[in-house]
């Protein structure tokens, strides 16, 4: 896999939901942050879940100050990472690296 000037990492992570998997998606894409990259939370519901408000992100990850979306924009030059409980987000993808 190969980082070019213009790829986008999308980290997908449930929203407001405060456990180990969450943190990690947070640490992660902050330390892709300062390596330069251009990484990005890829928020969705978790069934029983819902968004809290227009603010998807849980206080305790707040810290991080990582950018996110709700949208992922689909190209071969961009890298979509997801959890192995979510690999549905993965099908409709048909450009990405993933």
């Amino acid at each position: 896999m190969k980082l070019y000037p213009d790829t986008k990492v999308y980290i997908l992570c449930p929203a407001n939901i405060q456990t180990g998997g969450p943190e990690l998606a947070h640490q992660f894409t902050s330390t892709l942050i300062s390596f330069g990259v251009q990484a990005y939370i890829c928020y969705y519901e978790l069934s029983g879940a819902p968004l809290n408000g227009d603010d998807p992100v849980h206080d305790v990850f707040k810290k991080y100050h990582v950018p996110y979306t709700f949208s992922l924009e689909d190209s071969n030059r961009n890298i979509l990472i997801a959890p192995e409980t979510i690999t549905e987000f993965l099908y409709p993808a048909k450009k990405f690296s993933v």
